[in-house]
């Protein structure tokens, strides 16, 4: 069997000078970025000239040499080395998602310097990384398909808010729980039958939810004890086929960029018929679908995990993403959805935890993360990966009574959107809606939440509850940027 290939890093380049740089940043006790004086022109010169060469050695032994400063004073030496950490976040600004020109554009492209042409091939070879050591990775600042957040973001000293290509994150991060969930990193950089094609306006994508489960009758929610702890199994019910609904939903719109499906309505077998599906498609339905979760073949110590699965149009698998932190259902809404009564205990989601949230760069379209339910409350996980990762897109597929503002998903987007320019999309079925309960038309199914910072082209705080259309399958339909009348401002307010 052949081992993967692993790409050879450089020992030195101007990306590991940057990260030990970051690291004297966050160590300095003083406010690194008041407490400093700006180089001087001169000093910026040698640093143009150092870094437009094209072998790495010379380029690092010249970037070495400025980065000393000797007898200097610290707000001066300070100063000093932000220069450093600006000009080589400008060079790398060069290469990243968001300001590459197309293959296809007629502009001429600037000529790159060699080591700088090389971190580019690296990054795609290394999964999105251009340098890391035992603790830290140095990738593409997000977000990686819109304008990232400014110095003045936030009121106070920010050194990552300082640069727009580079940003110094985390290799794991710790959950609720204590554990140090492993963060993994993948890049999907081609288009067609293998990567994602680019959206047809970027910046104003249409997005579809499809809540699959409609009712309460076509959700099974089978009820099991174990060593004196109770647990709950959800699916779909026997004759709903999750494929045909999300196919058939799909098939009512156009130039969709974005499907997604919510908790436990898509096992793993089921992702699998859509794939299929999805490639008999006589057109490509959507860019990417994000394949709702649900339970996998593979078990840990006889328990399955909850997994999402995210496809392309073609039905192709491009990654998989794992519940971290399994659910428990409390007395009062056990009684609702029609479980028995657990008295003073919970009803546990009869699920494995998952070890590891991927961060994925598609490069056409943005900086994904899913978060499952659960863990878009999972503190500190969920709030730190959004500030430290800035992710286009957070997708949530999850399992509730509906997705009405003011509660729990709307708040917990809402109060990370404050750290980035991450826009969050919530589906869920309504399998479990107030009105499906009762035997009404179901209703809520789908939460789009805006960043609460305005940029060039998105107002702030924007949010949209949509609810789930007549016809069957039923599904929610959304299109950024637009001035459709869904779109309301997010405030805080009391009665």
């Amino acid at each position: 069997m052949s081992t993967p290939f692993k790409p050879t890093m450089p020992l030195r380049c101007p990306a590991r000078i940057f990260l030990e740089l970051w690291r004297e940043a966050v160590a300095d006790g003083t406010a690194y970025l008041t407490n400093s004086i700006a180089a001087g022109s001169s000093f910026q010169g040698s640093l143009q000239r150092a870094l437009a060469q094209d072998d790495i050695n010379v380029v690092c032994e010249s970037l070495e040499r400025l980065r000393a400063c000797r007898g200097i004073p610290g707000p001066s030496a300070r100063g000093r080395k932000l220069a450093i950490m600006d000009a080589i976040d400008q060079m790398y600004l060069a290469i990243h998602p968001r300001t590459l020109v197309p293959a296809s554009s007629r502009l001429k492209r600037v000529p790159l310097p060699k080591w700088l042409a090389d971190a580019a091939q690296l990054r795609v070879l290394a999964d999105g990384w251009y340098v890391e050591d035992g603790l830290n990775r140095v990738i593409a600042r997000g977000p990686i398909r819109r304008r990232s957040r400014a110095l003045e973001s936030v009121s106070a000293d920010s050194i990552p808010d300082r640069f727009s290509a580079l940003s110094v994150v985390p290799k794991t991060l710790p959950d609720s729980n204590g554990r140090q969930i492993t963060i993994g990193h993948q890049i999907i950089t081609s288009s067609g039958l293998y990567g994602v094609d680019p959206a047809p306006n970027p910046g104003a994508e249409k997005i579809v939810f499809v809540p699959v489960l409609e009712s309460r009758a076509e959700l099974t929610m089978d009820h099991r004890a174990r060593g004196g702890v109770q647990f709950v199994d959800c699916r779909a019910g026997a004759g709903i086929n999750p494929s045909e609904r999300i196919i058939g939903a799909l098939e009512k719109e156009s130039e969709i960029v974005i499907a997604i499906a919510p908790e436990f309505t898509v096992t793993e077998t089921q992702a699998n018929e859509l794939a299929v599906a999805l490639l008999k498609a006589p057109t490509q339905l959507a860019k990417l679908i994000v394949a709702g979760s649900g339970q996998t073949i593979a078990t840990d110590e006889s328990l399955p995990w909850n997994e999402a699965r995210a496809l392309n149009g073609f039905g192709k698998p491009l990654w998989r993403q794992r519940k971290l932190w399994p659910a428990a259902i409390l007395r009062d809404r056990a009684i609702e959805f029609g479980l028995p009564d657990p008295g003073p205990n919970k009803i546990f989601e009869d699920t494995a935890a998952g070890s590891e949230l991927l961060i994925v760069d598609v490069d056409h379209l943005g900086r994904f993360a899913i978060l499952i339910c659960q863990d878009l409350v999972n503190p500190p996980i969920a709030s730190d990966m959004v500030r430290q990762f800035q992710p286009d897109w957070v997708v949530s597929p999850i399992l509730d009574r509906g997705t009405d503002l003011g509660r729990w998903a709307h708040k917990a987007s809402f109060n990370m959107s404050v750290d980035s320019r991450t826009r969050f999309l919530i589906a869920c079925s309504t399998a479990l809606a107030p009105t499906a309960l009762t035997g009404s038309v179901p209703q809520h199914c789908a939460l789009a939440v805006g960043p609460c910072d305005q940029d060039d082209d998105d107002e702030g705080r924007l949010v949209a509850a949509l609810s789930a259309s007549t016809v069957t399958p039923t599904y929610a339909v959304v299109t950024w940027r637009s001035d459709e009348k869904t779109w309301k401002k997010s405030t805080l307010s009391a009665n």
